[in-house]
């Protein structure tokens, strides 16, 4: 996480590493530093929650398609 001061409020970033994917990279800038926070967070989580259901999805996808018998 990367807070900075910038002339009217802060910029935040978020990096998250993931396996087999590119990093995900959440910004956010605001006047209040706990709101930017909050906005950061709010969408890095939705970035992994997308990701992860991506993956669940193409799992799903694969299984399903196999024959049985």
């Amino acid at each position: 996480m990367v807070i900075e001061r910038i002339p009217n409020g802060y910029h935040v970033e978020v990096l998250s590493d993931v396996e087999r994917h590119r990093d995900f990279v959440a910004n956010s800038n605001h006047r209040d530093l706990y709101a930017c926070i909050d906005l950061v967070t709010d969408r890095a989580v939705r970035q992994l929650h997308d990701w992860k259901e991506r993956i669940r999805g193409a799992k799903k996808h694969i299984r399903g398609s196999r024959r049985r018998g």
